[in-house]
This record gives C-alpha cells, structure tokens and sequence, in this order.
C-alpha cells in the first residue's frame, strides 16, 4: 500500500507531493546543503514549529533563515535557552522564570538569591560560548504532565506556568545537552548555530507583571550569525542612546514619570506639553479643513455600552477593573469608538447625513503590565488622535481616499518620508480569528485596494494579520536608524454598525447600515511624541519647538532693552525663553544649544543702540549681526507657517 502523500506549497507558488509525515528537515536536506546550514524553522500554515517535527496535511510552507523576522525569534529564542543553561550551570539554585524573543535580541528572568553584577555577565558570556562550540543538537521532548511536574519541582515559576497556562496532556520541552526548558515556541536546529552573543543589561521584573509576586532579575542580550552584525547592531545602540527618548525627555524638561502618580502614567512638563498644543491645534484644524467634526466625550462609561461593543468580552484583560456608582458598574474607556457610536445614533437618520466624520482627542487607559511601561511609547493612560467616519457603501472608497490624503499631508509637514501602508487581512482557513462573512471581507479589502490605487500607494498585503471586525491599513515607518514601526491605523469595519444597531435610511428608504472607518493618524500623543523626539533627536523643527528663540543679555545694562524686545516676540506668538543671568554670553549659548533651540538672540550695547539683535541659527556657528526685530520676526513667522 502506497504511503499517504501531502501537497506542500513552497512561497514562490510551486508545490511538490511529500510523503504524510515529513519534516521541514528532510525538505531541507533535499533543496541544498547551503540551506540547511542557515534553515532555523518552518513555517506551515503560518504556524511556526521545528524543523524536525513532522508535516501532516497539506500546506503553504517557508523555510525560515535569519533574514526572515521569524527566523530571527527562533534565533534569539534558542539563545535564551543557552543564557539559562549558563546561569544554571554557574548558581545551579537559580531558579527559572520566562525566556521569550523580542524585537532586538531576548531576555530571561530569573530568580537569584543575590543580585547579579554586571562583572557576572562575562562570566555568563564565556559559559555561553562554551555551550554554542558544544553544538548539542535541540530535540522536541513531548513529556505526560506527571513527568513534567517531577521534572519541574524545583522550578516554582515554571510550574505556575504548567498549571496556569499549559492545556495540553503532553507538555512540550525543548532540550539541549542536559538542558530542558519548558517551551512550545520553535528552536533553531543545535547551539552550533547561534554564532556570536553579547548580554546588554539587567533589569528588575515582577514575575506576572504584579509586584505582588515579588521581582526577578531580568538579563536582556542579543546574538547573530556573525561578528559584524553584532558590531552594526552595537553601533546603533550607541546611536539609540543618544536618541532615547526618555533620555532627551529629560534633558530639554518635556515629561515625566513619577514613581508617586504611577509607571505609565507620564506627567507633561511645560516645555513638551507646548509642542503637544501645537501638535493638537495643527491636527485639529487641519482635520476641520477635511471635514471633521469635533466631539468630547466622558472618560468613564456602564459596562453595558461596553458590552454591546465588544469590549468587554474581546478587550477585557486590557481594561482597568470597574467601579461601582449607584449600583452599576462603570469602566475608564480603553476606547473612543463605543462613544462615538452613541453619537452617531443621535445625529444620524438620512443617507443625506452621511458621511459623518466625528474627531476626539480622547485620553484612554490601558492596563499596561508595570513592567512594559516605557516612557512614551507604552503607557496607561494616552490621548488618541481618534476619528471615526460613518458613510455608505458607495462612499467608502472616497473615504478612504481622504484618509490617505490626510496622513500624506500630515507626514509630509513632519518631515516624515520613510513611511509606507500594509493591508492586514485575516487568514479565512481560521475562522475563530474574524467575523462576519468572507463576501464582506473582501468587498472592504477590495475597496482599500481601489482606493490605494487612485491614491497612488502602494500596499504591501500580509495575511493572518487582521482584527476580528474588518481588514487595516497599518502605517509602517522606518525609523531615523532604519527600523521598522507601526505608527498609525486605519481600519475598514464591517462589523460593529450591525452589532451596535448603526442604521440609517437609504435613497430607497430601506434600512441600511453604515461603514466605519476608524483611523488615528498620529496614533497616541504620547507614542508619536516619543517618535518624534528620537526621529529629530530633540531638534524640533522650529514650528513645533518648545521654545523658539532664547534671548541672551550680554550684561545686566541690556535686559530693559532685552525685556523690549522679549514683549514684542511674544506678542507676535513666538514661544520666547530670556536669559538674564550673571554667567558669560558664551556659557549661555553653549546652555541654549544644550537645550536645541532654533534661534538664539543676543543683545549687548550695540545692538541695543542700533536697535538690532545678534542672531545664530541652530546647527551654525555664524552669527548675523544688524538684524533687525521686525524683520527676524517676519523670517521665524513665514517659516513657521511654510513649517520649514
């Protein structure tokens, strides 16, 4: 009897006939030696798993390398398996918490009985290189929950995950040596193949997010196939630091993170909550020009209304717990949507009302683990740059059109090049993860298409991605050091209208409901502002500077005429700082330019008798001499407005 074939579908289109059972080993084996020295795992299906575990049934399948995104999490995953086995070999009483990968390199977490130093590093380094020049094969070990409890009994961090997490009767482990490690994501194929490894840090984590289960000491590291790719990698770090957006914060008073108000929770300092003003009143009346309507809503709301939106069923474990008033209960929005549903009920009767464009710079809470708060860009509480556009069918596509143009205008004023938009759609072979009717689905796939095209971008299309009520537009940007960022949404609902009771009249006097367009172009204030910073490294342009000219005394006899001279820049709208202390005009400057102002403008006795200023541009040392106040007022004025 002949052996059961399968078909498998390789990403350039081809498919091949294998026999039921094969690995993504033997696939390999039989494509090229070259490969195989650089396959780390497979994907099937877009479920990733080893390349020795078999193939059942028919599939698309890619053998991943360390260019793929995917090859590289296994990558960083097995090399956190080798940072445990090191730790374990040098205080085998550690005990072991999580070893995931993420986006640049992986972490561990782990319990010591003393802290580790950062001399303890090396030593752990020289460990792990030891086990790599081992090349002890991974192996995929399948054990009875018995067993793994036997094997686990001195692991209490893992048996909490066994017993909270683990459903399955046989729990998956991957080995190496004598190494075992509770895990079912997927692993290169031997230590051999992890080249070279560097540790970056240590940190403090709560095991679970919750400070209530007592903190771990967490070591964050990263590795690559080859020495210079490391040394590429650390040369960004250096350039990342420099960037880092909490450190820059800092530095030019923007924000801050108060261990009394909370982890996530940041607090905006005069200087950034002057660029977030500029950055609201742009977008708002630029969003009034498109034909947005302005709305404000509560920050808290009846756990029917979330309900009935889905919130509570699909979003709960995001949302903070509810608070009981008159006897219901009440939750802090995690969302502006059901809000805006809601007004949308009462101002909407006609087709002749549509489209409805309804805008909200609405603050939201979500429950961020302590632990992954970071700065600006994870945070609890956060302001949206939300919309929601209401149309009908026949007007979604010039509706997105607009958005399109929108994020065009507004990225172009931001300077914002290296941006480009993918299509998330779901993967229909697994219907748990949408809803609705494929027809529906496609039609709005179909019209973001269209729309793409006479927008004159391109989509770059990815399946498995999706959200549960209709296919999105990710905005994707590459950072100032080349990395690749979500930075905006724009989804196309086909879904909420009719679960909510949306509804309108249309021209056949029928009932109909609405498409929903939800979009945020800047996202969150807080996520883009922490963007920004990096992205210009706290240069601000001038018309999104915190402060736009500093005003420098030369001595004590000048400050009347500087103070003049300050009334009169503020009184054109400038955003004016003065310095009238007793230090030298030279230490004043280099302060100013510490702080990254655009224009510094110095006054001593002979521009005061002239009736002129000393001017130096930001990123120059040259200074221009004789200018006089109107006419620099007219030059930062028409930069400003051409945000130059």
């Amino acid at each position: 009897m002949a052996a059961a074939k399968i078909k498998l579908t390789f990403p350039d289109g081809t498919s091949k006939d294998y026999p039921k059972g094969i690995t993504g080993l033997e696939i390999t084996k039989q494509i090229s030696q070259k490969l195989l020295k650089e396959a780390l795992a497979i994907k099937v299906n877009n479920k990733l798993q080893d390349l020795p575990d078999p193939i059942n049934e028919d599939a698309t399948i890619k053998i991943l390398k360390f260019a793929d995104a995917e090859g590289k999490l296994a990558y960083w995953h097995s090399t956190s398996h080798v940072l445990a086995d090191a730790v374990k070999r040098l205080w085998p009483d550690t005990k072991l918490g999580i070893g995931p990968a993420i986006d640049d390199g992986f972490y561990y977490d782990f319990d010591k009985k003393e802290p580790f130093a950062e001399a303890d590093l090396k030593k752990i380094e020289d460990v792990m290189k030891k086990i790599i020049k081992d090349d002890s094969k991974y192996e995929h070990v399948f054990l009875s929950r018995k067993e793994a409890e036997k094997l686990l009994a001195k692991e209490p961090f893992k048996l909490d995950i066994l017993k909270n997490d683990v459903k399955e009767d046989k729990v998956s482990f991957h080995k190496h040596g004598n190494f075992y490690d509770l895990c079912n994501n997927p692993v290169v194929q031997s230590t051999g193949q992890i080249g070279v490894v560097k540790l970056l840090s240590i940190a403090g984590a709560y095991w679970r997010g919750d400070s209530n289960k007592g903190q771990l000491q967490r070591i964050y590291g990263i590795s690559f196939p080859s020495q210079k790719e490391l040394d590429e990698f650390l040369k960004i770090q250096v350039e990342l630091e420099k960037r880092d957006h909490r450190k820059i914060g800092k530095q030019l008073k923007l924000f801050h993170i108060a261990e009394e108000v909370g982890p996530g929770l940041p607090l905006w300092l005069p200087n950034g909550e002057a660029v977030r003003q500029v950055l609201l009143k742009y977008i708002r009346d630029l969003e009034i020009k498109y034909g947005y309507k302005y709305v404000s809503t509560p920050h808290i709301t009846k756990s029917a209304l979330y309900l009935a939106s889905g919130h509570l069923p699909y979003y709960k474990d995001d949302m903070y717990p509810p608070m009981k008033i008159d006897n219901e209960e009440y939750y802090l929005r995690p969302m502006n949507c059901p809000h805006h549903h809601m007004i949308y009920k009462h101002l909407v009767t006609s087709y002749r009302d549509l489209p409805l464009r309804l805008a909200e710079a609405g603050t939201l809470y979500r429950k961020e683990a302590s632990g992954a708060a970071y700065g600006l860009m994870r945070v609890r509480g956060m302001t949206q740059n939300d919309s929601h556009n209401y149309c009908t069918k026949a007007q979604t596509k010039n509706e997105i059109i607009k958005v399109i143009d929108l994020f065009k205008e507004v990225y172009g004023a931001m300077g914002i090049k290296n941006f480009w938009f993918r299509l998330s759609l779901p993967d229909f072979k697994q219907k748990a993860k949408f809803g609705g009717d494929i027809r529906e689905w496609e039609w709005a796939a179909q019209q973001i298409r269209s729309a793409a095209k006479d927008a004159k971008i391109e989509l770059r299309e990815v399946i498995g991605e999706a959200a549960f009520y209709g296919p999105k537009i990710d905005v994707q940007i590459k950072n100032v050091l080349g990395r690749e960022e979500s930075i905006a949404t724009v989804q196309v609902d086909i879904m909420i209208a009719k679960r909510m009771g949306l509804e309108f009249v249309n021209e056949k006097n029928e009932v109909e409901n609405p498409v929903i367009i939800h979009r945020a172009i800047l996202g969150s204030y807080e996520r883009f502002m922490a963007f920004l910073i990096e992205n210009y490294a706290g240069a601000f342009p001038l018309w999104l500077s915190p402060v736009q000219v500093k005003l420098l005394s030369f001595t004590d006899r000048n400050i009347p005429a500087c103070q003049k001279i300050e009334k009169e820049l503020l009184g054109a709208g400038l955003r004016v700082e003065a310095d009238y202390g007793n230090n030298t005009v030279d230490y004043k400057v280099r302060a100013a330019e510490l702080e990254k102002i655009p224009y510094i403008l110095v006054i001593g006795d002979k521009e005061e008798e002239k009736g002129t200023v000393a001017v130096r541009k930001r990123g120059t040392a040259k200074v221009q001499f004789g200018i006089k106040t109107d006419a620099f007022v007219r030059q930062v004025k028409d930069e400003i407005e051409k945000k130059v």
